[in-house]
């Protein structure tokens, strides 16, 4: 015959375990960096750069550093539009202590990349040289952060931020955003890439599930040529964290599920003991 007391102890047990557990799954997930923009190469700077009037390439790829995504980042530059030769020096893109800075100066217009794909040319991407990484955390994160600063007024109005997401498949999902449309958190500024508005010309149903398998990641950083724009898009990108979306609070547990969970349970244990 059960021990009367005993059944009630289980019954107990078993509810604050089943409120433990509800208040857990909703927990929000640990984020994840993609890249800080420090380098541990010698000079512990990655920098390129173009003079205005020379409308050629450059590119560096980082020496290896734990804290990338893959270990390695990959930098190019492209000076596609002289408006002005003599508007200054060039452009130019430089990884240090924490920042990446893009400038272009008055009258030169630059295209960048940095691309995340393993240790790979710089010129080119390995569109599998992540290996199929799980860059949702389990479906619990729900897109890409890229935090900018010092993002002057032509930035605000010229520039904009592009990543591209290739799955192991080479299957590629894009997405574009307007520095424009920054978001302020945590007194700082930033654009949020959610998964679920990605497009691909290969999948039209992109959902979180397409980023559980990665193979490399490129963000782009260009100028909208249009009527106005004279170059000179100066900002700076601190960081690229896989997170949740900023604009959402955080979910909490629910005490209400809990609570009935462990009544329920404590009652079986009281309706056993009268017996």
């Amino acid at each position: 015959m059960f021990n009367k007391k005993y059944l009630t102890s289980i019954g107990l047990t078993a509810g604050l375990t089943l409120s433990t557990l509800v208040s857990a799954s909703r927990v929000q997930a640990s984020s994840f960096f993609i890249d800080k923009f420090y380098d541990n190469n010698i000079e512990g700077i990655q920098s390129i750069g173009i003079p205005t009037d020379d409308e050629t390439s450059d590119s560096s790829q980082s020496d290896f550093d734990s804290g990338i995504l893959g270990g390695y980042r990959d930098m190019a530059l492209t000076n596609y539009a002289v408006l002005d030769e003599n508007g200054g020096s060039g452009v130019s893109a430089e990884a240090v202590e924490g920042d990446l800075a893009w400038n272009n100066d008055t009258g030169a217009v630059s295209n960048f990349t940095a691309t995340w794909d393993g240790n790979d040319d710089p010129g080119s991407i390995n569109t599998m040289g992540l290996g199929g990484v799980d860059i949702t955390n389990n479906l619990l994160l729900e897109g890409i952060l890229v935090e900018i600063v010092e993002a002057d007024e032509t930035s605000r109005e010229y520039g904009y931020v592009a990543l591209d997401i290739y799955d192991m498949s080479g299957n590629l999902y894009s997405i574009s955003k307007a520095v424009s449309e920054l978001i302020a958190f945590d007194n700082k500024e930033g654009l949020f890439f959610d998964f679920n508005d990605f497009e691909s010309s290969t999948n039209p149903t992109v959902t979180r599930i397409i980023f559980q398998n990665v193979g490399a990641i490129q963000m782009k950083l260009y100028g909208e040529e249009r009527e106005g724009f004279q170059g000179g898009i100066d900002f700076s990108v601190s960081l690229l964290e896989v997170t949740t979306n900023p604009n959402n609070p955080p979910k909490t547990p629910e005490p209400s599920l809990s609570l009935l969970a462990l009544a329920a349970f404590g009652t079986i244990g009281i309706k056993l003991k009268k017996k």
